[in-house]
């Protein structure tokens, strides 16, 4: 599958003038750091930022919980301290699952700008056409 799409990739680049080429190397696909940090320059980066500080404050939980817990002589306290623990992994879990589908979101977003803009020059190219005959 990933084969077929780096063919498709290859017959689009092809396909276009050098100055639309330039172009669409500008747009090459970032790296993942590139995307991790992308997160943080959106709109929606004063929530990016929360979100890091409410995953390490639920990291700090966790592991104050899994220290108390190996320290627990009885088993309902060592019980509590267990589900502290559970529910922080689950609150970074989430939190980080969010992240990646932000940048998930940021993506798609790119690559639906640069259809777009594919199909802009298409349009003009074809009216162009359309006008020489």
């Amino acid at each position: 599958m990933k084969h077929e799409a780096n063919e498709v990739d290859a017959v689009i680049r092809k396909a276009l003038s050098p100055a639309e080429a330039a172009y669409d190397n500008q747009l090459a696909e970032p790296s993942l750091f590139e995307m991790a940090t992308e997160v943080f320059r959106g709109r929606l980066r004063w929530l990016a930022f929360l979100t890091v500080v409410v995953m390490t404050a639920c990291l700090v939980l966790v592991v104050y919980c899994l220290v108390q817990l190996l320290r627990a002589d009885d088993a309902v306290v060592a019980i509590r301290w267990g589900a502290g623990l559970l529910f922080g992994l689950l609150a970074v879990s989430g939190l980080k699952m969010w992240h990646w589908m932000e940048m998930n979101r940021l993506l798609i977003s790119r690559e639906i700008k640069r259809v777009e803009l594919q199909v802009a020059h298409l349009s003009a190219a074809m009216k162009e056409r359309g006008a020489k005959e």
